[in-house]
C-alpha cells in the first residue's frame, strides 16, 4: 500500500533516501522496495505540471 505511494512521492522529489530509509525502519516498506524506488528516476521539474488553455 505505501510503495505506491512512496513511489509516486519519490517521482516528483517530495521525499529523500533518508526518508525511504526511516519508512523501512518503521517496517512500512521491504528495503527491496526501497531500493527499487530509489532505482526510478524522478521528475525534471519536481513536481507535475499542469497545462491551462485560454
Amino acid at each position: 500500500m505505501f510503495y505506491g505511494f512512496l513511489l509516486n512521492m519519490w517521482i516528483m522529489k517530495k521525499i529523500d533516501a533518508v526518508y525511504l530509509s526511516k519508512m523501512v525502519t518503521l517496517g512500512r516498506i521491504t528495503q527491496g522496495e526501497s531500493n527499487m524506488i530509489q532505482a526510478t528516476p524522478q521528475s525534471d521539474t519536481g513536481s507535475l505540471s499542469v497545462v491551462q488553455e485560454l
